[in-house]
Parts: structure tokens; sequence; C-alpha cells
């Protein structure tokens, strides 16, 4: 997969491949910069569900880092205090 990606033509073409889950998508964008802030449909599945770790967190409306709450607020290190969280 990886010699055909590196082969393509980013520029005027569709790319379907075979998925190979042992290429991480930083590889891809350090091969080819030109795929930055481009979009793509990816089609996956999931294969585990880790029930251990939650899946949203409470984060700053301004730069989504985690909040932490003090009372009725919630607090960012970065931004200050605010009444409410986002639910990311």
């Amino acid at each position: 997969m990886l010699n055909r990606y590196e082969k393509s033509d980013m520029q005027n073409c569709a790319l379907t491949t075979t998925a190979d889950p042992k290429v991480p998508i930083s590889h891809l964008l350090q091969i080819n910069a030109g795929i930055i802030g481009k979009r793509f449909t990816i089609k996956g599945k999931i294969t585990e569900v880790m029930s251990d770790k939650n899946w949203h967190y409470n984060a700053c409306p301004k730069c989504r880092q985690t909040l932490i709450q003090t009372g009725s607020q919630w607090f960012c290190v970065d931004d200050g205090t605010y009444d409410k969280a986002v639910y990311m």
C-alpha cells in the first residue's frame, strides 16, 4: 500500500486502497506534505472498546483543554474561569 501511495498523483485522483494498519497517518504526512489540509474519506471498523477509558471530557470552550471543576464553575489553566464546560 505504501508504494502505491508514494507513486499516486494526489492532485488528480481518488485513492482507494486496502487498509494497512501498520502505516500511521503521521508517516504518510511526512512522505507527502502535499496532502496536508486536504479532506479524505476513511472507512474503518471498531476493533476494541476500552470501557475503562472515558470517551468524553469537559473542555475549555476556547482552547479545548481539560477543565477542572471548582464549585459551580470550570477552570482552565490557560484561559481562566467559565460558567460551563464544553463536552468533547
